[in-house]
């Protein structure tokens, strides 16, 4: 079973993946849906003048050399000198062996474009930032094979191998399997699984509902989810601290009527199994046309703050699509990044990546600067329900490959690393850049 490389989300409705710049940019269009009642309180509709504060964010040191030949995915730190990243052929390896366009409506064809993706993203590999040596794991773990990314401070992986679900420790190149292929009741290896931050849980999708993994007992969980009224809408959105209570995208039906629906971030105690409503959207009728209001969560781009108070998220509020800060208890969206609609066909997700402690946030934007559109890398502090500090860290950034796990934190909230590339290569449906450079930029 293979484990596809630019299948990040799965939502009910089809995942599409647009080549913009030079790196994918996942957008994800939905069935459009008209809102049908409204309670959503919008306020500071421009939360992004972001002002100065006490404690302005200070870069320190910033990093940019050298060119890391077939790089394919930054699955992120593993250690100060030290990154887990992904591996293919280069751009003369893969065109020498791949000289011809795919006809993918061809069935040899289709099958040697899986191929060529494979080769594209390669294995998972140990980089030495400092001198870019680099060592595959001894096992020759396929990056089309991870189940789950790298957590900052948990140094381990979940992968798939032989439809058996393993861990793999890379404080001491180990691999158990925790999920044996006779447990799997379905094929799920498109959907992947999260971590939850202190590494101590494995949390999966299992036919609707949610599988618990305890690490340390070696034991699973299943907790219910799906009815009649309620269902989990994106996977993999699960977010948890430690096992206690999960986070995820659902989708609800208004009154066991599926005509109107909505979408929200729902959690699940896994003790009692108590589902709560934590984040929800207005209703849509689905059989509407009118797309000029709609609200929903177009990707699992969501992390959970101040021990739950809070939420950043990208939504799209009565069609404002934008970064969204969420105070639980007011119940009120703060719209920290607006999202700017350069294309005729409407405006993208832009990523967000959240420190572990959660004071900072990187996140991306497609801005038109003289005219011409480009996506621009930011960090800033968050701060309540606002973001200050703004810094541009990088203007017109080309990423090599998934936008995602782009960018990634250190475990102490003070680096950051990312590949890029000056320009794109594009050539029989497939991208690369001219080269990946390495960036670490840290603040104080």
């Amino acid at each position: 079973m293979k484990n596809k490389k630019i299948l990040l989300i799965i939502e009910i409705a089809i995942p599409i993946i647009i080549l913009g710049g030079s790196f994918e940019i996942e957008r994800y269009i939905s069935a459009r849906v008209e809102k049908f009642s409204n309670n959503i309180v919008i306020v500071n509709e421009d939360n992004s003048a972001l002002g100065e504060d006490d404690k302005p964010l200070e870069i320190v040191n910033r990093q940019s050399y050298g060119n890391v030949e077939g790089f394919s995915e930054n699955f992120g730190f593993i250690g100060d000198d030290e990154a887990l990243v992904g591996i293919g052929l280069s751009q003369e390896e893969f065109y020498k062996k791949y000289p011809n366009e795919f006809d993918t409506s061809n069935e040899k064809d289709d099958k040697l474009f899986d191929e060529a993706n494979d080769d594209i993203y390669g294995n998972i590999y140990r980089l030495k930032l400092s001198t870019l040596e680099k060592k595959p794991l001894p096992l020759g773990i396929e990056v089309s094979s991870l189940w789950s990314d790298l957590e900052p401070n948990v140094n381990k992986i979940t992968y798939i191998k032989d439809n058996n679900y393993l861990i793999y420790d890379l404080k001491n190149d180990s691999s158990t399997v925790y999920q044996k292929a006779s447990d799997v009741k379905e094929d799920i290896g498109n959907v992947k699984g999260n971590w939850s931050k202190d590494g101590s849980y494995i949390i999966s999708y299992y036919d609707g509902d949610l599988d618990l993994y305890n690490v340390k007992e070696k034991s699973s969980k299943k907790l219910k989810v799906k009815s009649d009224n309620l269902w989990i809408g994106t996977i993999p959105s699960f977010y948890s601290e430690n096992g206690e209570n999960i986070y995820f995208i659902g989708t609800q039906n208004k009154n066991n009527d599926s005509r109107y629906q909505r979408t929200g971030i729902f959690k699940i105690n896994s003790s009692s199994q108590k589902i709560e409503e934590v984040l929800v959207l207005p209703y849509r009728d689905t059989q509407s046309s009118d797309y000029s209001k709609e609200s929903g969560i177009p990707s699992n781009d969501y992390s959970i703050l101040e021990e739950g108070k809070k939420i950043i998220l990208n939504a799209t509020i009565e069609g404002k699509d934008g970064t969204y800060i969420y105070d639980v208890d007011s119940k009120k969206f703060y719209n920290v990044i607006p999202h700017v609609n350069t294309d005729a066909e409407g405006s993208y997700c832009s990523a967000i990546w959240v420190s572990p402690d959660k004071t900072k946030v990187i996140y991306l934007n497609k801005e038109l600067e003289d005219g011409k559109k480009q996506w621009n890398l930011y960090a800033a502090k968050i701060n309540g329900n606002s973001l200050t500090s703004k810094i541009c860290i990088y203007r017109g950034i080309n990423f090599p490959r998934t936008i995602s796990n782009a960018v990634q934190w250190s475990g102490d909230s003070k680096k950051i690393l990312f590949f890029s590339g000056s320009e794109k290569i594009e050539k029989n449906n497939f991208v690369f850049t001219d080269k990946n450079e390495v960036n670490i930029i840290t603040f104080k």
